[in-house]
């Protein structure tokens, strides 16, 4: 590889793979480098300080790479906050919710296996009414008796929860998408359920 470096700025205004007879001005300066080392350095580097070693390039001080440097685009920001309202909407969704299923405001927890217990309980005593379902709000250290219709209603107040969040996620991964500005994107954020 060959750098061109401006003399008086001290920075790689080009780099060559190959020199041609390349005719640098008096106040430019071209130098092989061989060191695959310092070749990495230099293809990574977006701010950095040349070394210099009897008028050569030595070394280089990378202050700050490329990678570090790069500019989001704006769709990279929008996949990044589509992934924020992803996280969101699921950690909300996990977290729990309220059901009046007994007839009472309840605080239900809302793992995944949470939801797929109680939907199973539901199914369970919808498809052999003998069976008495069994289950406990976040406050009860121990499952107790539902009916077979609070265990429905248990389950549909879940699911009803879980699908309006997803469809909030919906809406807002809609209006991410249509922003045509980075500061659109920054606008939108996601807003808890209010109980």
């Amino acid at each position: 590889m060959f750098i061109i470096i401006n003399k008086i700025t001290n920075k790689i205004t080009q780099t060559i793979d190959i020199n041609y007879g390349i005719q640098v001005s008096e106040n430019e300066q071209i130098q092989e480098i061989t060191d695959e080392i310092l070749i990495g350095k230099i293809e990574t580097a977006y701010e950095y300080e040349l070394i210099f070693t009897d008028g050569k390039v030595t070394d280089i001080n990378v202050i700050q790479t490329l990678a570090e440097f790069q500019i989001p685009s704006l769709s990279d920001i929008q996949q990044q906050k589509i992934l924020e309202l992803s996280v969101k909407c699921e950690q909300e969704i996990l977290e729990g919710f309220y059901s009046t299923a007994r007839g009472i405001n309840e605080w239900f927890t809302n793992s995944r296996d949470d939801q797929a217990n109680v939907i199973a309980q539901a199914s369970l005593c919808t498809l052999n009414p003998t069976i008495i379902p069994q289950w406990k709000s976040a406050s009860e250290s121990i499952c107790t008796d539902f009916t077979s219709g609070q265990i429905i209603q248990l389950a549909t107040d879940g699911a009803l929860f879980k699908t309006e969040r997803m469809k909030t996620f919906e809406v807002l991964k809609q209006q991410v998408v249509l922003c045509k500005a980075v500061e659109c994107v920054g606008e939108i954020s996601w807003v808890n359920y209010i109980w």
